[in-house]
C-alpha cells in the first residue's frame, strides 16, 4: 500500500481488522491479504465499530470510577461522593488506564526490537528469511525500519509492512537490508515463536519481546 494512502491504526483496531480479515477470508474461501482486509474494513464497518469502541470504552471507565469509588470511600470510612471520585480518578489514573487499555500487548500482539549484528563474514540477506519465517509459523508478522517507503498501515507514528504481502520483498530488499534496526509486531497462535526465531538468526535483542 502506498505510505500516502495508509491507515493509521490503533492496536484494537488492528486485531478488529485481523478477525474481519479471517472472516472474510472463510467468507470466500481463500485467504485474503491483510491490505485486502484493511480495505474492506476501512470502507464498510469502520465508522460503526468507532462508534460501538467508543461507547465501550465509557462503559469501561465509568466501571473503573465506580470501582475507585469504593475503594476510596471504604479507605476512608465515609463516602467521599462521586464527584470527588471521578476527578480524582481522571487525575490520576484515567491516562495510565488508556495507555495500558490501548497497547498491543493488551490487544494481543507481541513485539520486538532489533538491531543488526555487525558481522566480518557474509550473512544471508534477512528479508528472505523474514519471509520463510512468515510460511513456517501460524502468525501474522508485521516489520517497521526507519527510511521504508511503503507500509500496510501505520500505528504510533510509524510504518509497519505486512511480511506475507506480495510486495515485502521488493520494498524490504530496497532499503529494510539497509536498515540499522527493526521492530516487530506478531501475533498468532506462534507469534511467540516468531519473535525467537528472528532474535536468533542475525540480530540481538535490544528489548526483550513483549508477551501479553
Amino acid at each position: 500500500m502506498n505510505t500516502k494512502n495508509a491507515i493509521d491504526l490503533i492496536p484494537a483496531e488492528l486485531r478488529a481488522i485481523l478477525n474481519h480479515k479471517e472472516c472474510l477470508s472463510l467468507k470466500r474461501g481463500m485467504p485474503i491479504s491483510t491490505d485486502e482486509a484493511i480495505e474492506d474494513f476501512v470502507r464498510n464497518y469502520r465508522e460503526q465499530w468507532l462508534q460501538e469502541k467508543l461507547h465501550q470504552d465509557i462503559k469501561k471507565q465509568i466501571m473503573e470510577m465506580e470501582k475507585h469509588l469504593w475503594c476510596r470511600s471504604e479507605k476512608a470510612g465515609y463516602d467521599i461522593g462521586k464527584k470527588a471520585a471521578v476527578e480524582e480518578w481522571i487525575h490520576n489514573y484515567a491516562a495510565a488506564w488508556r495507555a495500558a487499555e490501548e497497547s498491543l500487548e493488551s490487544n494481543g500482539f507481541m513485539t520486538g526490537r532489533f538491531v543488526l549484528k555487525k558481522r566480518e563474514e557474509p550473512i544471508t540477506p534477512l528479508g528472505p528469511k523474514l519471509g520463510e519465517i512468515a510460511r513456517l509459523y501460524d502468525s501474522d508478522i508485521y516489520v517497521h525500519w526507519r527510511g521504508m517507503h511503503s507500509c500496510s498501515f501505520i500505528m504510533n507514528k510509524k510504518k509497519y509492512l505486512d511480511v506475507k504481502s506480495q510486495c515485502f520483498l521488493h520494498h524490504f530488499n530496497a532499503d529494510g537490508d539497509a536498515a540499522a534496526e527493526i521492530e516487530i509486531i506478531a501475533t498468532g497462535n506462534e507469534a511467540r515463536e516468531v519473535i525467537d526465531s528472528i532474535s536468533g538468526i542475525c540480530f540481538q535483542n535490544l528489548i526483550s519481546g513483549l508477551y501479553p
